[in-house]
């Protein structure tokens, strides 16, 4: 009978785009495209970063994450994310299947593993008195995840394919007006990057094993090679 022992030191890498890069990318794209003047022409839908803000010059419209710790102002969209499977194909003991790196001189130097999930993304625009501000602010932000705004997110990381709108619901608001709510809900996908990164005669130098063996099976373990 013969028993194995290894010791292995491990330089390791993981880079994980989970709901708070997406949601600070969505807030980042959509603020600047509310932002630009040569795509929202209508004033009222007009966003003004807080460092140009003044006191004759607001934003029209707020963009934030969920939950704003502020005071809220209409109409506004929140930026939420949803429940969602995170089970192994996104992150786990065993990982996904990986590959193998070698160098110039083909040594064994990098082992990659690469695992995807999808997170949704819910957009919510909220109004105030006003069902017209609530449809169009649901309609620009349509256009801008299928068309104007398509190609602006890939460099932070994920993707989408699938934009859901849940529809118009109204409630109301504690000075006894009414909001008016619709919300836009996209499905991101996004990944995992693990990277084992180890010179081959490091990795060779850094494992070290020690054989026992035993006369019988009763018999107290022995180190077959001592130091």
């Amino acid at each position: 009978m013969v028993v194995g022992f290894v010791e292995m030191s491990k330089q390791q890498l993981l880079i994980y785009r989970g709901t708070n890069a997406i949601k600070v990318s969505l807030l980042y794209v959509l603020r600047a495209i509310f932002a630009d003047p040569t795509i929202i022409k209508d004033e009222r839908y007009r966003y003004v970063p807080t460092t140009q803000e003044t006191a004759t010059n607001k934003t029209k419209i707020s963009i934030y994450r969920s939950y704003p710790n502020r005071i809220e102002t209409y109409p506004s969209i929140i930026i939420s994310s949803g429940a969602h499977d995170a089970d192994l194909m996104s992150m786990g003991e065993e990982r996904e299947d990986g590959s193998e790196h070698f160098d110039d001189e083909g040594n064994f130097s990098a082992m990659s593993y690469v695992g995807y999930t999808s997170i949704p993304i819910t957009m919510t625009v909220t109004a105030k008195s006003s069902t017209d501000d609530r449809e169009n602010l649901t309609d620009i932000l349509v256009m801008i995840l299928r068309i104007l705004g398509r190609g602006q997110f890939s460099r932070f990381g994920f993707s989408y394919n699938k934009i859901a709108i849940s529809g118009d619901a109204e409630e109301p608001a504690d000075d006894g007006e009414i909001l008016y709510r619709n919300s836009v809900t996209i499905n991101c996908n996004t990944d995992y990057w693990y990277l084992f990164d180890k010179n081959q005669q490091e990795l060779i130098n850094a494992i070290g094993i020690k054989v026992f063996g035993q006369l019988t099976g009763t018999s107290p373990l022995v180190n077959l090679h001592p130091d």
